[in-house]
């Protein structure tokens, strides 16, 4: 009996360390088979700290602290950091070369800007086939920053806080399915998008493919000194990472400025192209009403290298807008006149400066031209003596029939 029971403890132990051995072995492997698969899709250095493997009764694999830096450059932020990978598979699902999933906390992604020059992508570019490929079922990132280095050091980057990615049936050699939560720091507001990313595009990283939908729901304006009201937004984009093209709608039932807070309906219907290596807005049409004024409207909005935000100037055109909307949006109390007005305005609105506490419609230039015709004025008693000097001037001060007599005025500006 002695005997038996040394047997089995002495199995146990050999057991034990063949385990121990093996778990050492498959470490070893899998933190090779990870790393040459960055390697090789990334074209980049990697470090990979305090892998930890699992078997049973799932195969699983942590680690922590993974940085990969572009061709090794320490000049630049890494191109990818993750602070935490978790990764789970089934045996079967490895045969079948399939991930179960993986999740990540605290990704980056530093697009690195094109060298100077270089034209964008007409089309995929064949790469370096790899030795390892997996398909990964579901990839969740919480808490990511994706971000667009500029090709000028003195622009700021354009930064994306994404809450929640999911990203379903990802490799490297195809697009996958995503839906992403977000929110726009200006205007405060959570964008909810979903469509297909990829394949990632080694070589140039800016120029991995990207289309969707997307739903920004509760953009409070109030959040820029001087504007307020709610705004929600339905549309569409495709392109690539580095030149996005955009079409969609808006609406705010209570658009404001602040120095009259007379508020008003406004609706847009946008088309656009988003420059990601820089966050510049080029708006090629935009078609808005607001209350019962319909305003065309394009131009740009850019930034100013050295400074944070952006300046937005537009070229602004309408035939048949309303005085009371117009005039009433900036006058306390509303407009003192009512009529048609027609306009041809250059609108350009810097960004505040350190320090700079300014609203918007100080910081505000407006130059063009308008023309007021069929106006009268709100106020009845300022319409009545209007109407009296009207009729003196006709002969007929007592002829009661002619009334609402009309002001005319015709005016270049210049602000």
């Amino acid at each position: 009996m002695y005997k038996g029971i040394l047997f089995v403890g002495l199995s146990a132990v050999v057991l034990a360390a063949a385990w121990s051995l093996a778990m050492l072995w498959l470490r070893g492997t899998l933190k090779r088979k990870i790393v040459a698969v960055l390697h090789d899709q990334f074209h980049g250095d990697v470090q990979l700290d305090d892998l930890q493997v699992g078997v049973f009764p799932r195969i699983s694999a942590t680690a922590q602290d993974i940085v990969l830096r572009r061709d090794g450059r320490t000049d630049v932020p890494p191109l990818i950091t993750i602070q935490k990978f978790a990764l789970s598979a089934s045996v079967l699902g490895l045969l079948r070369r399939h991930v179960s999933a993986i999740h990540l906390q605290e990704l980056q992604i530093h697009i690195p800007p094109r060298p100077p020059g270089s034209p964008p992508s007409s089309g995929i570019k064949p790469g370096k086939k790899i030795y390892f490929p997996l398909v990964i079922d579901e990839i969740v990132s919480d808490d990511a920053l994706l971000e667009m280095l500029p090709g000028d050091a003195k622009h700021i980057p354009r930064d994306f806080n994404i809450h929640r990615l999911v990203l379903h049936s990802f490799s490297f050699e195809n697009s996958a399915s995503f839906h992403a939560t977000l929110t726009n720091p200006l205007s405060l507001g959570e964008i909810d998008s979903e469509g297909q990313f990829g394949p990632w595009q080694a070589e140039q990283p800016g120029d991995t493919s990207v289309a969707g939908t997307f739903r920004y729901s509760h953009a409070d304006f109030s959040s820029i000194r001087g504007l307020s009201g709610i705004m929600s937004s339905l549309g569409k984009y495709s392109g690539t990472l580095d030149q996005i093209d955009v079409e969609g709608d808006t609406e705010m039932p209570d658009f404001a400025l602040s120095i009259a807070g007379n508020p008003l309906p406004l609706t847009t219907h946008y088309i656009a192209m988003v420059d990601g290596t820089d966050g510049n807005t080029y708006l090629k049409s935009v078609e808005a009403r607001l209350g019962n004024s319909p305003i065309s409207v394009n131009g740009e909005i850019v930034g100013i290298p050295g400074v944070k935000g952006k300046r937005i100037v537009l070229d602004a055109t309408s035939r048949d807008a309303r005085t009371e909307d117009l005039i009433g949006l900036a006058v306390k109390g509303g407009a003192p006149l009512k009529g048609s007005i027609t306009l041809h305005t250059k609108i350009d609105l810097p960004p505040p400066t350190p320090g700079d506490i300014r609203d918007v419609a100080e910081r505000l230039s407006l130059q063009g031209q308008f023309g007021i015709a069929r106006a009268r004025f709100t106020n009845s008693d300022v319409q009545s003596k209007l109407d009296s000097l009207s009729r003196a001037g006709q002969g007929k001060p007592k002829d009661e029939e002619i009334q609402d007599a009309e002001s005319r005025e015709n005016r270049s500006e210049e602000h």
